[in-house]
């Protein structure tokens, strides 16, 4: 039975704070080395203190980014630049944006849900590192910092009822973030609208959407203290995760792609990289960058065609070796990761050479300065597919879907209590 309850969150103090733009930030895994230092510069307050706090030469087993994090997460709950919030409740959050040139609204909410890794469907495979780096984070700071994304049928409109209850109020928090998408949140403390939502939620299908990491990494701490604690109690509230809940058959919803960029290759590949993609694809060279995206688009309903920037030039791949009988092999990630990463380059999606980025120019610009030597490019995962892989008990591979936009970290955070 999934269990979904409201909670009282851990919010910046409006008293405080106006300007909220200087203390959010994305969340950490999409953030680059030059934003984080940015945002380390916006405010000594900004979320990113927490989140990803810096690396420092001079760290120690017993000071580093994380217990830097700890510290601050405390240091600012004791000045009350962080407080609880007065009632409980769930958080409607509602995001507009643009994307293709279509505005759109993302609405969902956020509460607390109960750790099961048998009712809570992942999507994705996951990598070791960022596992390792978070565990670390969540012992120190003891707290959900962000919160997962998860979707779920809402055939009976519940978010339409919590719009509707939260449409003429004043939000708690209004904010447009770096990428232009206005971020707005209010609390739902009706008490017969959480009961009732409490009992709607039971029975439906729960799908992670972002934040795999962190949920797999919610049960590993969960575990922990359950092996470790005498006084464990299944009550307590480290037995939930945060998340933003939205409708899955809603069509706000927007699922990008996610490229790969590998930083380097060796000088014997680089002169022969396209006679070896040759072996397995019809390469046709594009006039330039607009040719590229049109031939791109074009060809945009058939399995097994990838872009590539290298060498200031881009290229349209096709493949024309026959598809894998499995269905699910069939999906791009899946092919670009056999053909052309393993087959091509020799590498394993674990690779530290790999960067993921979700932006085109991005990927281009990352190539031109020589932070990167080739770009591939993949088109979005759909929902449908995605869906279809989590209910025959498959996953994805690693990065296969960019849901756009990213849950802003800094709204809402979730404090574990004991009991």
């Amino acid at each position: 039975m999934i269990d979904v309850k409201p909670f009282k969150a851990i919010l910046y103090n409006r008293e405080k704070f106006r300007d909220f733009s200087k203390l959010v930030c994305p969340p950490y895994d999409i953030i680059s080395k030059s934003a984080q230092r940015d945002y380390h510069r916006l405010s000594r307050y900004n979320f990113i203190r927490l989140i990803l706090s810096n690396i420092r030469p001079s760290d120690t087993k017993d000071n580093n980014r994380y217990t830097r994090s700890a510290k601050a997460f405390n240091d600012w709950l004791k000045k009350k630049a962080l407080v609880k919030d007065d009632s409980e409740g769930v958080y409607f959050y509602q995001q507009q944006y643009k994307h293709l040139g279509k505005s759109t609204d993302r609405c969902g909410f956020i509460g607390l849900l109960k750790i099961d890794k048998d009712l809570v469907r992942p999507h994705e495979h996951t990598h070791s590192k960022p596992k390792e780096d978070r565990l670390e984070l969540i012992k120190k700071v003891k707290a959900n910092l962000s919160p997962i994304f998860v979707l779920f049928p809402d055939i009976a409109g519940y978010i339409k009822k919590m719009a509707g209850l939260c449409s003429g109020s004043k939000p708690l928090i209004s904010v447009k973030d770096a990428y232009g998408v206005l971020n707005r949140l209010w609390r739902v403390d009706d008490k017969k609208m959480l009961e009732s939502l409490r009992v709607y939620m039971r029975d439906k299908d729960i799908f992670i959407a972002d934040g795999h990491h962190r949920f797999e990494v919610a049960c590993l701490y969960r575990d922990m203290l359950k092996y470790n604690l005498p006084d464990f109690s299944e009550r307590a509230s480290y037995n939930y995760i945060m998340a933003y809940f939205t409708d899955m058959s809603a069509g706000s919803l927007t699922i990008m792609a996610t490229h790969r960029l590998i930083k380097d290759i060796n000088k014997g590949l680089s002169g022969r990289l396209l006679d070896k993609i040759a072996g397995g694809f019809v390469i046709e060279k594009a006039k330039n960058r607009k040719n590229f995206l049109e031939l791109f688009e074009t060809n945009s309903a058939t399995s097994g065609v990838f872009g590539l920037y290298f060498k200031k030039e881009f290229y349209l791949l096709r493949l024309n070796k026959p598809l894998p009988s499995d269905k699910f092999d069939c999906l791009d990630v899946s092919l670009f990761n056999r053909f052309l990463l393993a087959e091509v380059l020799g590498l394993t999606v674990e690779d530290k050479s790999i960067i993921y980025s979700a932006d085109i120019s991005e990927s281009i610009k990352l190539v031109d300065s020589g932070k990167a030597k080739i770009a591939f490019f993949l088109r979005p995962t759909k929902i449908s597919q995605m869906k279809e892989v989590v209910l025959e008990k498959r996953k994805l591979p690693p990065k296969s879907t960019y849901f756009y936009p990213k849950l802003l970290s800094g709204l809402v955070v979730h404090k574990f209590e004991t009991s």
